[in-house]
């Protein structure tokens, strides 16, 4: 942190010392050399610090935000808005590289011994509106695969409101009604799923102030998926108990190892895995 922060700084300071004439947004040939020179610092300290996905995201955001306020100087403007351009591009690049890393190590580490049916039908239908499902996830912060995963298991995605009138996403507190669903039902219906978890987390933390549940849009663990599962589906273990378990194991556990072995379905976590494979495989 400390070597990115004095590169930005040395940055700002070589700008603020230059005087010369002003070339409203032309930059000449010196300064387009000044340019190439700030960009490969920047690609250096990016390259030599190891970043969260979650730091790269929000550092993005502040450079783009930033350029803006730097200075009315129009020369000066303009260099530092093809500075922060590119800073901003690289750091989105690395956010993706990061959050691909770490995707294929999170597989890795738990896909090994699934079971079941590599991808069955039912997953198909899931995948099938990835793209639209990624947006809105990312819109709203959330892992795009539990969202499809959760759908899975609660209407084996479907694009039709079961009979009992509780939705795609099987939430008892509210109504919908029965029958086909149009993709602005589904959205609906997805932004209905990850509040109702929300307040479902909230709950727990106010709980157990010391235990965090981390399912964001590029980072999530183990437990996290384990604990979700269960206060989404019925909490069987004490609420202090961490991960939490589901009342039904097999809710989260269905085939994730052979332990767990079904011949009905995929349990959440399962499903979660080979999405997040299915992803990297085909996005």
């Amino acid at each position: 942190m400390q070597r990115y922060s004095k590169i930005i700084v040395a940055t700002l300071t070589t700008l603020t010392a230059f005087t010369g004439f002003a070339l409203a947004y032309d930059l000449s040939h010196y300064d387009t050399n000044l340019v190439w020179q700030l960009n490969r610092q920047v690609d250096q300290a990016i390259s030599d610090t190891s970043r969260s996905p979650e730091f790269m995201e929000k550092a993005a955001t502040k450079f783009s935000s930033l350029v803006d306020t730097l200075s009315t100087d129009p020369r000066k403007q303009a260099i530092m808005k093809s500075v922060f351009e590119h800073t901003h591009n690289q750091l989105a690049l690395a956010t993706d590289a990061q959050t691909r890393a770490f995707k294929k190590s999170f597989v890795s580490a738990y896909g090994g011994e699934l079971q079941g049916d590599p991808f069955e039908l039912r997953l198909q239908r899931c995948v099938q509106k990835f793209d639209m499902v990624n947006t809105i996830a990312k819109k709203h912060n959330f892992p795009t695969a539990l969202i499809l995963a959760t759908w899975f298991m609660e209407s084996s995605c479907r694009m039709a409101n079961p009979d009992n009138g509780d939705g795609l996403f099987q939430i008892l507190s509210n109504h919908y009604e029965p029958g086909p669903v149009t993709d602005a039902d589904l959205e609906s219906q997805i932004e209905d799923f990850i509040n109702f978890s929300r307040n479902k987390r909230r709950w727990f933390h106010r709980n157990n102030p010391d235990r965090q549940i981390v399912l964001t849009h590029k980072l999530w663990d183990i437990e996290s998926l384990e604990s979700q599962g269960a206060l989404y589906n019925s909490v069987g273990s004490k609420i202090t108990a961490w991960p939490l378990r589901a009342t039904n194991e097999y809710y989260n556990r269905g085939n994730f190892n052979l332990e767990w072995k079904s011949s009905v379905k995929d349990g959440m976590i399962t499903a979660f895995i080979r999405l997040v494979k299915w992803e990297l495989e085909n996005r």
